[in-house]
C-alpha cells in the first residue's frame, strides 16, 4: 500500500506459449518478465532497436517512449515490451526463450589481453576474465563494456571458450569517448569492467532450409560469434556483408561451405558486389518464404531489410535483428 492507502492492482500479462506472470508497479512489461524469472525477445531495452516488438492482443498499455513505430504500426497494435507499462491484464503474441534465463548478466572484472588493428579504424580486443568468474554467454549476445563512468555496449565475436577469453570488435568513433580509450589510451593487462552477457539475439529453432545473415560493418562479430556454433549442418547458410569502402574489411574465420558475399555501398570495385545488402538478397536464388534472417548492423538497414524482405514473401517470425543503436554499440 503506498502512502496515499491506494492499493497497486497487480496485472496479469499472458504470453503467446500461455506462460503468465504478474506486472510490477511502474515496471515494463520486458522489466516484470526478468522478475519472474522469464527471459522475452530484446536487445537495447531503450525503445530504439524495435527487437523487442510485438502485438498486443488483448489490454492496454502504457508506452513509455517508442521512437521505433510507425503510425501504421501503432495502429496494428505494435508495443514494444521495454517501453510498455500494463494498465490491464494483457496478452501479447510472443513467448519466452527459456535457454537464456540460464544465462544471467553479471558484472565483472576484465583484463586486456591483447589488441590488434585488423582494418581502418577497426580493433580487435581480446579481454581475460578472473579464473574463478568467466563470462558465460551463448553466441549472438553482448556485453556492456565500462571503464570509469562511461559504457559501451559490443557484440561478442567468438563463442564461448574454456578459458574464459572473449573479444570485441571495435570500431573508432568521432568524438566517441570509448572507442577514443580503446584507440589511443589502452594497453595490454589494463582493467575494465563488462556487464553481461545481454540481449537476446542468437539462433532460434527454425524449419527453414536456407539461413541468411545480412550485416553490416561490424555487425559482422555477433555473425562470427553465432557462425562458431553451428546449430544443423544440414543448413544452407549464406553471409552478405557491407561497408562503404574496401578498407572497412578484414578477415574472419568462418567455414569454407558458408558463402559469403562482400557489399560495397560508396565505391564499386572489381571482386565486391555494389549496393546495399538487403538488395543483394533480393537479387539471389533464394526462396525467401523458405529463408530465416538474422540481421545485425545499422538500423536503417535493419528496418529497410524487414519491410522489404516481409513485403517479398518472408515471415515476420523468421526475421531475428541485433541494431547497433546510436547510444554507442
Amino acid at each position: 500500500m503506498d502512502v496515499l492507502g491506494n492499493y497497486f492492482k497487480m496485472f496479469k500479462i499472458r504470453l503467446a506459449n500461455k506462460k503468465e506472470f504478474p506486472s510490477l508497479e511502474n515496471k515494463t512489461i520486458l522489466e516484470s518478465a526478468r522478475h519472474a524469472g522469464l527471459v522475452l525477445q530484446y536487445s537495447c531495452s531503450n525503445g530504439q532497436c524495435g527487437v523487442c516488438a510485438c502485438k498486443l492482443l488483448a489490454g492496454e498499455v502504457n508506452s513509455l517512449n517508442d521512437t521505433f513505430h510507425s503510425n501504421k504500426e501503432t495502429q496494428a497494435n505494435k508495443i514494444l515490451t521495454c517501453q510498455s507499462v500494463p494498465l490491464a491484464d494483457i496478452e501479447i503474441d510472443i513467448g519466452d526463450l527459456g535457454i537464456y534465463a540460464k544465462y544471467p548478466s553479471k558484472t565483472l572484472p576484465v583484463r586486456v589481453s591483447s589488441i590488434e588493428r585488423i582494418a581502418k579504424d577497426i580493433l580487435k580486443i581480446t579481454f581475460r576474465c578472473p579464473p574463478s568468474n568467466k563470462l558465460h554467454f551463448l553466441p549472438g549476445q553482448y556485453v556492456d563494456l565500462i571503464h570509469g563512468n562511461h559504457r559501451r555496449s559490443y557484440s561478442l565475436a567468438n563463442a564461448e571458450t574454456k578459458d574464459g577469453s572473449f573479444f570485441l570488435i571495435i570500431k573508432k568513433v568521432l568524438n566517441g569517448v570509448m572507442s577514443d580509450q580503446i584507440f589511443n589510451h589502452s594497453k595490454d593487462n589494463d582493467l575494465f569492467r563488462i556487464e553481461g552477457p545481454l540481449g537476446t539475439f542468437g539462433w532460434r529453432e527454425s524449419v527453414k532450409e536456407n539461413v541468411v545473415f545480412l550485416v553490416t560493418g561490424t555487425g559482422i562479430a555477433p555473425a562470427i560469434s553465432m557462425l562458431s556454433q553451428l546449430p544443423s549442418e544440414q543448413l544452407r547458410i549464406s553471409v552478405i556483408w557491407g561497408n562503404r569502402y574496401e578498407s572497412e574489411f578484414f578477415e574472419i574465420d568462418i567455414s569454407a561451405t558458408i558463402g559469403l558475399t562482400k557489399v560495397l555501398s560508396r565505391e564499386n570495385k572489381a571482386g565486391y558486389r555494389y549496393g546495399y545488402v538487403q538488395d543483394m538478397l533480393l537479387d539471389g536464388d533464394f526462396d525467401i518464404s523458405n529463408t530465416t534472417i538474422y540481421a545485425c548492423g545499422s538500423e536503417a538497414m535493419i528496418r529497410d531489410s524487414k519491410q522489404k524482405l516481409i513485403d517479398y514473401g518472408l515471415n515476420v517470425h523468421d526475421f531475428h535483428s541485433d541494431a547497433f543503436v546510436s547510444s554507442g554499440r
